[in-house]
Parts: structure tokens; C-alpha cells; sequence
């Protein structure tokens, strides 16, 4: 999954899966030119399907397969990309406490940190770990 010029790309197996599509209703919906081609794929590169092309009906099976919107999903990854951990945020928010007594639950930075890029949004480890 990718954006490019604004553009949500996913591929193939941000879309199959045994909660998303199978494979054949994918070349299906490709044959009858429901769902666009971006870049066919090739030389070891995976072919790359537009998300604004998906029919309602596939859109919302490929949202559970991924445990979200491949859009946000999309847009969170580009911006997970330029984080990096930090030992001394990461002691802040552990000692961290609101005016209200309240603290974040033990191992929450350890659980945000781990959402490293490439790992993909919680849940979805990603087409190549696949």
C-alpha cells in the first residue's frame, strides 16, 4: 500500500486475503474494468490497483481485511516513515501523568514504538512479510 501523487495504490495482498477478496474476484472485477490497473507490474514489482476505482461492495471488504480504511491506513504510513523512537520521549510519556491522577497503561510507548515503517498499521504486517 502506497500513495503516489495523491493517489492510493494498493497491492494484491493489501487486497486477498480470507477476509478480503479471493484472487479471482480481483481479476474479475480487473477483466471487466471495475477495478483500475496503476501499473501493471513486472521485474519483480508488484502490480499496484487504484483504491478510488473499487466498487462499494469490494471497498468494504478490503477495509476488514486490513482492519481499516486503506486510505488512512496509507496516509499513516508516509508519516510513520519520518518518526523515529526517542529513549527521552519515550521516558516522558512512561512517567507521564494527567491532572486527573490518570497514566497511560504500562507498555503503551513499547506498543507504538514496535509500529516501526514497513510493519505496516496495527494489524497488517505488510505485503512482503506475508
Amino acid at each position: 500500500m502506497m500513495v503516489r501523487e495523491g493517489i492510493v495504490l494498493l497491492e494484491r495482498c493489501d487486497i486477498v486475503g480470507p477476509r478480503g477478496l479471493t484472487g479471482r474476484q480481483l481479476e474479475r472485477l480487473v477483466d471487466e474494468k471495475r477495478i483500475e490497473v496503476a501499473a501493471p507490474g513486472g521485474g519483480g514489482h508488484p502490480a499496484l490497483y487504484a483504491w478510488s476505482s473499487f466498487p462499494d461492495d469490494e471497498r468494504e471488504q478490503v477495509r476488514h481485511h486490513l482492519k481499516g480504511d486503506p486510505e488512512d491506513l496509507a496516509k499513516a504510513e508516509v508519516v510513520a516513515k519520518h518518526l523515529r523512537p526517542d529513549a527521552v520521549d519515550e521516558a516522558y510519556i512512561d512517567g507521564f501523568t494527567a491532572s486527573n491522577g490518570l497514566k497511560l497503561p504500562g507498555g503503551e510507548t513499547r506498543r507504538v514504538a514496535q509500529r516501526r515503517p514497513g510493519a505496516g498499521p496495527a494489524g497488517h504486517h505488510g505485503c512482503r512479510a506475508q
